[in-house]
């Protein structure tokens, strides 16, 4: 058995974000080592030689949050939501058995999570999503967040209602 994964990420311009992703797309290593990836930022960047960001527009969020949904982190849910949109309508993950949103900074190493996939046996047709911070009541959170591509399908077509 084998998974494809579809990996991408959201990164500031002119952060150590974008630095640490020159360096990956450059060595081939983190997400450039899925059969699939692409990089975010606020308009469209040259990470490498043939690996381009695609521009999302503005990345400003508030820090906080307010409410049952507060927390002392990024409120970025807009800025994931607006890559989700641009993914669906492209389909550039509908290949992949699972797609991964990764933070710039995370340690990712593709071949690991391959394999941990296929001793789960979460190959083939699945529809689900890893739960990655347990207690946290929202949905996806953290500095990796994993679905099948069924996961990611149901997601996409009912990602209106998570903007709610």
């Amino acid at each position: 058995a084998s998974v494809t994964l579809f990996c991408w990420c959201v990164a500031r311009e002119g952060t150590y974000e974008m630095d640490i992703l020159r360096a990956q797309a450059a060595n081939g290593a983190g997400i450039f080592q899925c059969e699939g990836q692409q990089v975010f930022s606020e308009r469209p960047l040259s990470l490498a030689p043939g690996v381009e960001t695609l521009g999302l527009g503005s990345l400003n969020t508030a820090h906080g949050g307010s409410g049952p949904l507060a927390t002392a982190s990024w409120v970025n849910a807009d800025t994931f939501l607006r890559a989700w949109a641009i993914l669906h309508a492209t389909g550039r993950h509908s290949f992949a058995d699972w797609v991964a949103k990764v933070d710039p900074d995370t340690v990712l190493v593709p071949s690991v999570l391959r394999q941990h996939l296929v001793q789960r046996g979460l190959y083939g047709p699945v529809n689900l999503y890893v739960l990655n911070c347990l207690g946290v009541e929202n949905g996806l959170y953290g500095s990796i967040e994993l679905m099948s591509r069924q996961g990611a399908t149901r997601f996409l077509e009912n990602m209106d209602r998570c903007r709610q």
